[in-house]
């Protein structure tokens, strides 16, 4: 039986799902989705508590020279911090969920914002078919937001030594995702992260959870 908690996620319609977009990693790239089939059989573990997300943090190493930070009109910043690499990345995160990064918001948010100044950590799970994430404040152990919609991907780039050099460390990066039906104008930021990565022959694999900018 899941929580309270993500019985109500589950019931609640996902935005931005099944969004196909070209993003500055994916440039000049085919999209093929529903290449590979997933089949997860079995009962999934109960998702982490908020208290057990924090534990986790901080037995996790963050890589602060792949962050990226965000600055808002009246002197806010966001800065969007990945964590180190993580073996079997996307697995884990639909067995047992996967920390994915810290926040750090600092200044004054924006209205529509529900984080204040702080540091936050995104914590991602899939329940019942559905990608969600969490976001808790490092400070109360709260959880200050609840994300749905979004994306993990594996993206496979062929290239040299140059190549691999610029894809073989923790990064994350903000792209603009237009919605269905949505004007050109009328863009979401979303912010990717790469979790995983491995030199493949001539390639390389990357593992990817993109989310929605908070």
């Amino acid at each position: 039986m899941l929580p309270r908690l993500y019985a109500l996620l589950v019931a609640l319609p996902i935005v931005g799902a099944s969004i196909s977009a070209q993003t500055p990693t994916s440039v000049g790239a085919s999209q093929h989705s529903g290449a590979v089939d997933l089949f997860i059989s079995g009962n999934r573990p109960e998702p982490k508590t908020p208290d057990q997300i924090l534990s986790t943090a901080k037995a996790t190493k963050f890589y602060p020279s792949g962050s990226i930070k965000r600055e808002f009109g009246q002197g806010g910043t966001i800065e969007y911090t990945p964590r180190e690499f993580q073996a079997n990345a996307v697995a884990t995160a639909l067995s047992e969920g996967l920390l994915v990064s810290q926040l750090t918001v600092g200044g004054t948010p924006q209205p529509q914002s529900r984080l204040q100044p702080g540091v936050y950590y995104v914590f991602v799970d899939f329940v019942e078919g559905r990608w969600t994430g969490r976001v808790i404040d490092a400070r109360s152990g709260r959880i200050a937001c609840v994300m749905l919609g979004l994306e993990a991907k594996e993206v496979i780039t062929f290239g040299g030594p140059e190549l691999h050099k610029a894809h073989n460390r923790p990064i994350a990066s903000i792209h603009a995702v237009r919605l269905p039906g949505s004007s050109p104008t009328a863009a979401q930021d979303w912010v990717e992260y790469q979790v995983e990565w491995t030199q493949l022959g001539a390639g390389c694999v990357s593992k990817i959870i993109c989310i929605p900018a908070t």
